[in-house]
């Protein structure tokens, strides 16, 4: 772990407890966190695949809306 040497080594007085607890929790987070960021990606891929491809027309219409030119996307 980063920081300052640890001023006990004994690993049974409530220092290094608490030290050892800390380093156990940090570690499971570690863990949790890169299954997130896995699960995270594996849903964008599907919600990819799902997506339905857009025509050319259909985002030349959008882009005439989002221009403000309603009347030239019909």
């Amino acid at each position: 772990m980063p920081g300052p040497a640890p001023t006990c080594t004994c690993g049974e007085c409530r220092a290094c407890g608490a030290r050892e607890a800390r380093r156990r929790y940090y570690m499971a987070d570690i863990l949790r966190r890169g299954e997130i960021i896995r699960q995270n990606a594996e849903a964008k891929r599907a919600r990819k695949r799902r997506s339905p491809e857009v025509s050319d027309a259909e985002l030349d219409r959008r882009a005439l809306i989002l221009m403000g030119r309603i009347q030239d996307a019909h």
